[in-house]
């Protein structure tokens, strides 16, 4: 195969083959920053609306199981001060999740290919030489 020139600077010594540049492109690595940041949005702000719907809807109890997260959030409560403390702590562990999912997938993906590579070399060996 003929060698293509990977633009990163820690591969400068090693081209890469159109193999190569075809499996990065297709298994490409997960940014964990990206990943965590984006959950903890999402997590942080699914919290807090909850929240705000309820303290919006009123009622003689507002709302007794959502309440319960303030067992795991320390601070928690369903008030407006509550939901802000929710935002935080939803956005927190929602980071967490997001990047240790990318972290896994990408250490399972790469330990996947490497095991791949190296059925790929016992095969093409000839052993009988």
């Amino acid at each position: 195969m003929r060698p293509i020139m990977n633009d990163s600077p820690s591969s400068a010594a090693s081209p890469l083959t159109r193999g190569d540049a075809l499996i990065l492109q297709t298994f490409g690595r997960l940014h964990r920053s990206a990943l965590g940041v984006a959950v903890g949005s999402l997590s942080g702000l699914i919290v807090f609306s909850a929240t705000v719907v309820l303290l919006l809807k009123g009622g003689p109890e507002i709302g007794p199981r959502l309440s319960l997260l303030g067992e795991y959030f320390i601070g928690y409560s369903v008030t407006w001060q509550g939901g802000i403390v929710g935002l935080l702590y939803g956005f927190v562990s929602g980071f967490l999740v997001g990047w240790t999912i990318a972290f896994l997938r990408n250490l399972f993906v790469s330990i996947y290919l490497h095991v791949l590579k190296f059925k790929a070399n016992l095969s093409s060996a000839d052993f009988l030489d």
